[in-house]
């Protein structure tokens, strides 16, 4: 599976990692997956690490932004995407901007987890 997912209860953060090729399907059903984890709550800000995935083709990427707007996980809870390679950096930031203007999604980028985690951590 090209995604799993660790949940904290004591800081509220649940950190997705997407490796190699990311499929939408395995993408709904990890996002799905957590949304049922007991120790996910309200509160829980996630992160999602995308430093280890390929670039998502164009086709790729406007399903993820679809699936975006059909998941009720993202209308409740913030999530910073990390991309540290410039291509792949480029296309999460073209999905984020989509998601977010279709659904109202929280969703933003980041090259750095520090940077990622204080947006997260903000009001």
């Amino acid at each position: 599976m090209p995604f799993d997912y660790i949940t904290d209860s004591v800081t509220d953060l649940a950190i997705i990692h997407a490796i190699n090729k990311c499929d939408v399907p395995s993408f709904k059903e990890i996002m799905e997956n957590l949304a049922r984890d007991r120790q996910f709550k309200r509160e829980t800000r996630i992160l999602f690490d995308a430093s280890l995935s390929s670039v998502p083709s164009q086709d790729e990427a406007f399903k993820f932004v679809e699936a975006i707007g059909r998941l009720e996980i993202f209308t409740a809870h913030k999530m910073a995407i990390v991309a540290t390679e410039f291509k792949v950096y480029g296309v999460y930031r073209m999905i984020a901007s989509l998601a977010n203007r279709k659904k109202g999604s929280n969703l933003k980028v980041f090259i750095s987890v520090a940077k990622a985690i204080e947006w997260l951590d903000s009001k």
